[in-house]
């Protein structure tokens, strides 16, 4: 029983992130036609400095799997 109410609360906090995900892009873009052009080129541009970053930061820290290793399943380095 707790477990199914625990799934459920999941559930609406996933829901609820999802929809705060969506709200901020669009209320920036509702913003950035009222503001001076410095505001939304800043936001432009730090936005793309951020995704290029975690790229490059995702690519040098991802772990290789197991199967790249020759290693049997569930070993583990420590």
């Amino acid at each position: 029983m707790s477990q199914s109410v625990s799934a459920q609360a999941q559930q609406n906090l996933n829901n609820q992130m999802a929809f705060i995900g969506w709200l901020s892009p669009v209320m920036m873009g509702f913003f950035s036609f009222k503001m001076p052009a410095a505001l939304p080129l800043y936001w432009a541009v730090g936005g793309i400095f951020i995704i290029v970053q975690t790229i490059i930061l995702n690519k040098m820290y991802t772990k290789p799997n197991a199967a790249s290793k020759n290693l049997p399943i569930g070993v583990e380095d420590l």
